[in-house]
Formats: C-alpha cells, structure tokens, sequence
C-alpha cells in the first residue's frame, strides 16, 4: 500500500493550480521539492518541454483535455528527462485516469481537472498551510509585490464552485498577511491598484476586496 504525505498531498494540489495556470517553473519547482527531479539538474528544458506539451487545462477541447490524453504527454516528458517517480504517485495518476474513464461512459463531457479545479482553487484561498500560502503568493503577486489581478479573479471565480469554500477564511489570511512585516509593501500600493483596476473586476472580487480593506480598518 502506498501512502501520501501532507507535503505531497499539497503538492498535488499545487501542480494542478500551476498547469491550470501554464506557469511551467513553478510546476517544476513543486517536482522539485517532490523529489521527482533530482537536484542540480537544467529544467529549462523541462519548462520548455512542458509548455509545448500541455494544453490550456480550461480552454482546451474535450478530446484534448482527456486526463489520459495529458497524462501521456506527461509521460512522454517525464520519459526523455531524469525524473524518478514514487509508487504512490503512480498509483493515484492510475486511479484517476480509470475514474475519469468511468465518467466519461456516463458525460463524455466529463474533464477531471476542471471538475476538481474549484476545490483545489479554494484550498489555495483558505488553507493556512505554508506551502499553499507561498503557493497563493507566488500565483497572484508579481515579483515586485503587485497583483496580478485575472489571476486572484480566477481563483476567486473557481473557489466561489466549492461547497466548503469559505470566503470567511480567505480573508483572514490576506489580512494577516497584508499587516505583517512582509506584506506592508503590498498594503502601501493596494489602495492604487484597486481604483485603477476596480472597473474591470468582477464582482466576486471586488466584495472580496472590499471586505478586506473593511478587516483591515478594524484591525
């Protein structure tokens, strides 16, 4: 019997979050912090090849986005460069793949990944987890601490689908984050940010922020 650890649990989550995304050195950092890639190895070559590789997971036709279908591409990547794969990991990519096959004999539209999107979106939002946390920051700010607004949006869109979503939650880690030492920066330019860009966010967002900047007045 294989079994996962919290850290690759997480990690599973956070590949998903990444190739919906296409941010391919992200993805290879978390095969990284896997084990998957051994360390000091070029994965350049492994973004490049996974960019070509992988199509848009929620844009993509059906027959694209077969599970299958992305998973041997995967294959094919993991095949040419120096990747090492645990059982576990085996047996949860086979176990997903005859789950989807079975879906699809009942909704041959029936996409996996875009199925799961919403709760993997909503523990990204709400987990206080570092890893998942560094994941958020990494996903929606820029490397100079700006937002990436379509990128918050779309979480925010995708993790209002989960049943266990609680917004509630979301909001207490981006107010502990924002009054920490850390996030400070990001609070001096927030206000700016959200006037420039407050016309062309959906209203899921907007109460999102809203509510925030309505925390951290209390606080």
């Amino acid at each position: 019997m294989s079994y996962a650890e919290r850290a690759q649990r997480n990690g599973f989550l956070l590949a998903v979050v990444h190739i919906v995304n296409r941010d391919w050195g992200e993805l290879v950092r978390v095969y990284q912090k896997l084990g998957f890639i051994p360390e000091g190895t070029d994965v350049k070559p492994i973004e490049e090849a996974l960019e070509k590789a992988l199509p848009d997971v929620l844009n993509a036709e059906i027959s694209e986005l077969n599970f299958k279908n992305v998973v041997n591409k995967l294959g094919d990547i993991m095949y040419k460069f120096p990747f090492s794969l645990p059982p576990f990991y085996i047996a949860i990519i086979r176990c997903l793949g005859v789950l989807e096959g079975l879906a699809i004999q009942v909704d041959p539209t029936s996409r996996i990944i875009s199925e799961a999107y919403p709760y993997v979106a909503s523990r990204v939002l709400t987990d206080p987890q570092d890893d998942l946390q560094e994941a958020l920051r990494r996903l929606a700010l820029t490397n100079d601490g700006r937002i990436r607004w379509n990128r918050l949006e779309s979480l925010l869109d995708e993790a209002k689908d989960s049943s266990g979503y609680d917004v509630s939650a979301a909001l207490d880690l981006l107010t502990d984050y924002l009054t920490s030492d850390e996030g400070e920066p990001l609070l001096e330019d927030l206000s700016q940010q959200l006037v420039v860009a407050a016309d062309s966010l959906g209203a899921e967002s907007l109460e999102y922020l809203f509510k925030a900047a309505s925390a951290l007045a209390i606080r």
